[in-house]
């Protein structure tokens, strides 16, 4: 089921095409980018859009006047990597993509409610720290005229909390919080019992 967080993604990604900025970079840690200039941009305009600094790229969470604030930092083609990249050092330019970050991140939940157009995040979400079952960037399949698929793998590992009855996924357009697109109760229901245990999630997405 699409949201209504994710209906304004979806608009946004395929019809705004003037909504990017570049400038230079003042200062940067792990999940923000300071502006230098002080460009005054407005809150939150460039939620859910794609920054990129020299060989790295973070999603965009909010926005201040010149702060921005990113999921993590990412590389380009790697970005499904467990480990961020990077932190971007020095004054470098940046450049803020217009359109949308497109909404391939899978999340899972044991939550079995049924899902609401209102919701913004996936209830019970697994975010153990290090664990396998956290969000997993799917790989994305085109099927022709309204239809696509997204699939994504999830295995256990020590980290994790066992056992866990899989129910539930969400689709969002970054690593962590983000815009969440999809929110979908699975057709049946996985069980993960030990470290090692492993499901393939596929979503599939009809247009009208």
């Amino acid at each position: 089921m699409i949201t209504k967080a994710g209906k304004g993604l979806w608009a946004n990604a395929l019809g705004d095409a003037n909504n990017g900025f570049t400038g230079t970079t003042a200062s940067a840690t792990s999940s923000t980018l300071k502006a230098s200039a002080a460009p005054g941009w407005t809150v939150n305009v460039f939620t859910g859009q794609d920054v990129y600094v020299g060989s790295v790229v973070g999603t965009i969470l909010s926005n201040t006047a010149e702060v921005l604030t990113v999921a993590r930092w990412e590389t380009p083609g790697k970005r499904g990597e467990k480990v961020a990249a990077e932190t971007p050092e020095g004054t470098p330019p940046f450049s803020i993509a217009s359109g949308a970050t497109p909404a391939t991140w899978m999340a899972i939940s044991a939550d079995t409610a049924e899902p609401k157009a209102a919701d913004t995040t996936l209830k019970s979400e697994i975010k153990t720290s290090e664990g396998g079952l956290l969000r997993a960037l799917s790989t994305f399949t085109y099927l022709g005229e309204n239809k696509y698929k997204v699939e994504a793998t999830f295995k256990s590992n020590s980290h994790d909390e066992l056992p866990v009855t899989i129910a539930k996924i969400g689709i969002f357009n970054a690593a962590k919080e983000g815009i969440m697109l999809f929110e979908s109760l699975l057709t049946s229901t996985a069980e993960i019992k030990v470290e090692g245990d492993q499901v393939s999630i596929t979503d599939m997405v009809t247009g009208s």
